[in-house]
């Protein structure tokens, strides 16, 4: 390493007659190589925890299952997970909330919303087709299990949306996911 240093050095006075920039910038890349590598190491050890707690996971799915109840007209599918964006290569498990219950929550209320959307990524890897709603002899069926194998911890979602007008459906008017507040 001091030879590639002192090398540049020599090839830096030659072409332009600069006194030690060239070293420092090496110096520094490796210096930015090993913060990379550590910070790199810091994400796979936040990775391994889990995010939430199985409390938080419980309350979630509660507070899930109380306020759809608050809407008997709503159509049965919302009572599951799904996966959002099946056939793209950021797919995620969801869960759906109505817009008006959502910005009434606290926050250790979303929190556990949060917590129970995440924890429903393992169930829809597992039969990604049921959930993305596609038939096994679909072509697009071996691109939604491919991408339901790569979902991450971080693959969830919350989809906030109002009514629709016979209140039997949920709009999508946005999703909260790890990437958000």
């Amino acid at each position: 390493m001091k030879k590639a240093i002192y090398g540049l050095q020599v090839l830096c006075l030659l072409i332009s007659g600069c006194d030690g920039v060239e070293s420092t910038t090496v110096e520094s890349s490796s210096s930015r190589n090993q913060s990379s590598r550590e910070s790199e190491q810091s994400k796979a050890t936040q990775a391994q925890k889990p995010a939430f707690t199985t409390e938080q996971v419980a309350a979630g799915r509660k507070l899930h299952r109380e306020i759809l109840s608050n809407y008997p007209l709503l159509d049965d599918y919302y009572s599951n997970p799904s996966i959002h964006g099946a056939l793209t290569n950021r797919p995620l498990a969801t869960i759906c909330v109505p817009s008006s219950d959502w910005n009434s929550l606290t926050e250790t209320q979303r929190k556990s919303l949060k917590a129970f959307a995440s924890s429903q990524i393992a169930v829809v890897k597992e039969r990604p087709l049921h959930y993305a709603r596609i038939p096994a002899s679909a072509p697009a069926a071996s691109t939604v299990r491919s991408n339901a194998n790569k979902m991450s911890s971080n693959s969830w979602g919350i989809i906030i949306g109002s009514m629709s007008d016979d209140n039997r459906d949920i709009m999508l008017d946005d999703v909260v996911n790890a990437n958000s507040s």
